[in-house]
């Protein structure tokens, strides 16, 4: 399939807490900031934030999430895009932080990478605004109808704070 004719499908509608759900997102999500260098270029309008790093909830080595990271570096690399960006996802009550790739992909081809590197989550750009998209839901089962599983974060601009390249690196290094 070519992704690039529906990087940002029209028809995925974010969707309002349901009271029938039972799985509400884990609120960290909606916390979350980004690490970013200083852009050098216009950014999408649509894209998806994706990170290789340990599912919420658990622990892994920082050998294991490097490796991840990696391999979802290669995954990247390898799908025809204009855009592919280093971020760092954190926490401003925790600390935690986590490399993570800004890519102008489909949502739908987020989740499935997404799923691949055992994600809860991914985020999604579109049009200047921040979503959070549950990675896992049943096959029959699509974003607009799982109540929780396609939710309104903020403005994006509003969750990035810019640092230099040199601060990137420490950042990433730390990571």
């Amino acid at each position: 399939r070519d992704w690039s004719s529906d990087v940002c499908s029209s028809d995925l509608q974010p969707n309002h807490p349901h009271p029938k759900s039972g799985r509400a997102m884990h609120p960290a999500y909606f916390e979350t900031r980004f690490y970013a260098p200083l852009p050098e270029e216009p950014w999408p309008s649509c894209a998806v934030i994706l990170s290789a790093y340990s599912t919420t909830g658990q622990v892994w080595s920082r050998e294991r999430n490097r490796n991840a990271d990696a391999e979802l570096s290669k995954v990247l690399q390898s799908i025809p895009s204009q855009f592919l960006k280093r971020l760092i996802g954190y926490s401003p009550t925790t600390n935690h932080s986590e490399p993570s790739w800004l890519v102008d992909i489909d949502f739908q081809r987020g989740l499935e990478i997404g799923r691949r590197f055992y994600q809860d989550a991914i985020y999604g750009v579109r049009d200047g605004d921040l979503f959070v998209l549950r990675c896992h839901r049943s096959p029959d089962e699509d974003l607009e109808s799982d109540p929780e599983g396609f939710r309104f974060v903020d403005r994006f601009d509003q969750r990035l704070d810019w640092v230099q390249s040199q601060t990137m690196r420490e950042l990433l290094e730390r990571s």
